[in-house]
């Protein structure tokens, strides 16, 4: 078990630099980075789009064969009728993913773009609870030699 070294420092500088933050971002959802699982739903689309165009090709490679007679009628239309089979497999498979919601929530954005400019005025429970909402970590530094407004960084936010 790790233990949490962070010196004790005022909630309130936490709260102002967290603000400060937040007013920084854009909050622009063609600008925002997929996550890890996306980026492996969007790997998957890309390779089953790949499978089907090696599918296409193979297909014309056999009826050049077959125009040229290097196949028979029934090979030919054995071989079409398999890449069919492997297409319509492939093409079910990228239907389910294109069917996946792939967008960030910017009903969760705007909300966070407007409590950043009322943060002031919100109560304590509403800051927490867009807090769970929103955020999952926020990574923050202490330096303890600054001075006390500028004592607190936060280095890293990561949303849900």
């Amino acid at each position: 078990m790790q233990k949490c070294d962070m010196p004790t420092t005022s909630e309130s500088l936490i709260d102002l630099k967290f603000v400060e933050l937040l007013k920084k971002f854009t909050f622009d959802p063609s600008e925002l980075v997929l996550d890890n699982k996306n980026k492996n739903i969007q790997k998957r689309i890309d390779d089953i789009n790949k499978e089907i165009t090696k599918i296409k090709a193979r297909r014309k490679k056999w009826q050049y064969a077959w125009a040229n007679e290097t196949i028979r009628d029934d090979e030919f239309q054995n071989l079409m009728k398999e890449e069919q089979e492997k297409e319509n497999y492939y093409k079910d498979k990228l239907s389910d993913y294109q069917e996946t919601p792939q967008e960030v929530d910017t009903e969760i954005l705007e909300t966070m773009k407007t409590a950043a400019d009322n943060w002031q005025v919100l109560p304590d429970s509403e800051k927490k609870q867009l807090m769970q909402i929103a955020i999952d970590k926020i990574i923050v530094e202490i330096d303890k030699d600054a001075p006390k407004e500028d004592r607190v960084i936060i280095k890293e936010i990561i949303f849900n």
